[in-house]
């Protein structure tokens, strides 16, 4: 792992004043709309780099409602100049009507694969069975698949089902992420390619020929996870609905493939509504980090933070409001921005972020939709 920025360099940056200038870069584009390309929302993003610098731009096309259950494709647009443009939307999976989701890709920096894990339900069950739905309520009735690509998601190989081999018995309802996986630095196997999993990690140590299972515990949901300086892994998730009413905070702990993990606790510094989170490692010119984006409130989905973290998530010195069209340094009160997002560091150096925000488009109603935001560290690192 590249020498990280000494912490007091990095403190002064991220403290330092700008004087008569103008702020560092951001701009914001609305990738997938609702109400076009076929589907009335999108929404659960991730978002991850390839090795050649392509950005894959990942969610749930939902057809017919902004409703977590039904008829809902995994679609993806590609960019080959760090964000700027991107490609006509294109459908990973999609067969039958059935609710394919949770995508949870991540890229593997030796090979240039990119691997891409999901859930499945059939199209008549959901999680509550409420709705007319009948009830996810045996193992089995949500499942876990994955498939790769070897050319930067122009093409997908066959997906394949892990759920006998990666998912407990004990688990009914199970997702992956969503949001990204990760790739060692350190640690005891540098290399090590791990997806977040509820109560679990998936990991592989041979560049995805073979997936196994380090079961963690804790009673959370959607996780989020990154390396630390010293090669330890930080879970980031959501807390289950008794816990997030005692404490309405992220949920951290700290541990290591094969190992017990850490105890579970609330992390003070990260107001949270009931939702999901990103975070990532972030590192370019001998500066390192950690980033944390989601809505900092305790009530609803809005006001997206971009945090920083020089300390390994011990503290956060220094965070920033994503904003909307026509509110340069404060989240829009009428964009309704907010909710799910995901995090990724572009070729470049800089920082590119999908954020879900709702849209009214024609005459169905509201609409669930994900923009874009691209900035860099300097921006979040200015004071206003």
């Amino acid at each position: 792992m590249p020498t990280p920025t000494p912490l007091c360099l990095l403190s002064a940056l991220l403290a330092a004043t700008t004087v008569a200038t103008d702020p560092p870069a951001h701009d914001r584009q609305q990738l997938f709309v609702g109400g076009t390309e076929g589907y009335h929302s999108y929404r659960i993003p991730a978002l991850v780099t390839s090795t050649r610098g392509t950005l894959l731009a990942f969610c749930e096309g939902r057809k017919n409602s902004p409703a977590d259950y039904g008829d809902i494709d995994l679609v993806l647009k590609r960019s080959e100049d760090h964000g700027a443009t991107w490609s006509p939307l294109a459908i990973v999976c999609g067969e039958g009507g059935h609710t394919w989701g949770n995508p949870t890709p991540v890229t593997d920096r030796e090979t240039g694969r990119i691997w891409l894990f999901f859930n499945w339900n059939a199209e008549d069950h959901n999680q509550f069975g409420d709705h007319g739905y009948e009830k996810i309520s045996a193992w089995g009735d949500r499942r876990l698949f994955v498939t790769f690509s070897d050319d930067d998601g122009v093409t997908w190989a066959p997906r394949q089902e892990m759920t006998e081999s990666l998912t407990p018995k004990h688990h009914v309802w199970d997702a992956v992420g969503p949001g990204n996986g990760i790739q060692t630095v350190a640690g005891p196997k540098p290399g090590r390619l791990i997806i977040p999993a509820i109560g679990r990690n998936l990991f592989s140590d041979d560049h995805g020929a073979s997936w196994q299972v380090h079961e963690i515990g804790g009673k959370t949901s959607e996780a989020t996870i990154v390396e630390l300086s010293d090669g330890r892994l930080l879970r980031n998730d959501r807390s289950n609905k008794t816990v997030w009413s005692e404490h309405k905070r992220r949920l951290v702990s700290v541990g290591q493939i094969g190992e017990r993990w850490g105890d579970w606790h609330p992390d003070a510094a990260l107001p949270t509504p009931r939702c999901q989170a990103s975070s990532i490692r972030y590192a370019h010119d001998g500066t390192e980090c950690l980033l944390f984006l989601n809505p900092a409130t305790t009530t609803r989905r809005r006001h997206m933070r971009v945090r920083v973290s020089t300390d390994d998530g011990a503290t956060w010195e220094r965070g920033r409001f994503l904003p909307g069209p026509g509110a340069p340094d404060e989240p829009s009160p009428t964009e309704r921005q907010g909710g799910y997002s995901g995090l990724t560091q572009t070729a470049e150096g800089g920082i590119a972020a999908l954020v879900e925000w709702n849209a009214d488009v024609g005459d169905r109603g509201s609409h669930k939709s994900i923009a874009l935001h691209r900035f860099t560290l300097d921006w979040i690192a200015d004071p206003k």
